[in-house]
């Protein structure tokens, strides 16, 4: 049957949180949707309840698959869709209300965006408080390469509503096995982007847990993760990228290189990262130099380039400087 939009919700060791992300949606179904639930595998009651779930409303399947990771349920559960949009929803994350009929109303008066993008409520678990990103684009729209020239957040594959043509004609699929695969499939999909809109309040509430999720507990896995979904979009960049984008495209993901030092600054003295930086030494050095050649003043480009070790020095300067500056002002 048609579906306008079809919500997908990887489901793994997430039983305390899976009823109010399925509820947030349920609590405001609206026209023709359906809402896909992929079990990863879990190994607790989250299976079950999925089930349960599917019992009680028409519009909710189940996949059951082994464990094989976020990326690999996102990617069943879109082979699945019958929707012509697409939502990826995180399973320990809600929708806010009226979210839905906001995303409807914007695919009826704006039928040919290929991307509805919408800024994240986050919720600190640990300290049970919210907090909005102010943005100067609500209700704009951009072409997705001038989105990410103006800086507009493209991590998170979350915040996304995607047009399910745009995504197959363009064979876009999550990478496997690599953590921060939203930073390559962010990077590709807004630059193949035609049209994005920014809608005018956040819809989707992110939840930072204070344990338990891959993003809090990084590890060592996730500074050559960072480095290898670099080298993928450096591979994309070879060969989609038009020449003339390209020290464009290089610039944009360069982030993915200095987040292998900010995300693992806790990592920074271990024997683990410190072999880290000997492997990758050569080609983080070379990524400096080539960021260099197009935006001169980056200062962690420079110490990229003259020696990456010099760049952990540099992160631990800055936080003891803010430490001490944040202790003078309280003196006050």
């Amino acid at each position: 049957c048609y579906m306008e939009l079809s919500i997908i919700i990887p489901v793994y060791r997430v039983e305390q949180y899976l009823n109010q992300c399925i509820q947030s949606i349920t609590d405001q179904l609206y026209g023709d949707m359906e809402i896909i639930l992929v079990d990863d595998g879990s190994p607790d009651r989250c299976p079950q309840m999925c089930d349960e779930w599917a019992e009680k409303f028409n519009c909710i399947s189940v996949i059951h698959q082994q464990n094989q990771g976020l990326s690999i349920a996102r990617n069943n559960g879109l082979e699945a869709a019958k929707g012509d949009y697409v939502w990826f929803v995180d399973s320990d994350d809600w929708l806010l209300p009226n979210a839905i009929a906001d995303v409807f109303f914007a695919m009826e008066e704006y039928p040919d965006v290929d991307i509805f993008s919408s800024l994240m409520r986050k919720y600190y678990e640990l300290v049970d408080k919210y907090e909005d990103r102010q943005c100067k684009y609500y209700g704009c729209r951009f072409s997705g390469k001038s989105y990410m020239g103006h800086h507009c957040p493209k991590g998170a594959s979350q915040r996304f509503v995607y047009k399910r043509s745009f995504i197959n004609n363009n064979a876009l699929r999550f990478y496997p096995g690599v953590l921060h695969e939203d930073g390559i499939w962010g990077n590709i999909m807004l630059y193949l982007a035609k049209d994005v809109y920014i809608l005018n309040r956040p819809i989707y509430v992110y939840r930072l847990r204070s344990e338990g999720s891959i993003m809090s507990n990084i590890k060592i896995k996730s500074a050559y993760d960072l480095i290898t979904g670099h080298e993928i979009l450096v591979d994309f960049m070879n060969k989609k990228v038009a020449k003339s984008d390209r020290n464009f495209f290089r610039y944009q993901i360069f982030e993915m290189v200095t987040s292998s030092f900010l995300f693992c600054r806790h990592l920074f003295h271990t024997s683990e990262y410190q072999i880290f930086l000997y492997e990758y030494k050569k080609y983080i050095s070379r990524e400096g130099l080539n960021i260099l050649l197009i935006k001169p003043y980056i200062i962690l480009a420079w110490l990229m380039y003259i020696n990456p070790f010099s760049v952990v020095w540099y992160i631990e300067a800055q936080s003891k400087m803010k430490k001490v500056i944040k202790k003078l002002i309280r003196k006050r």
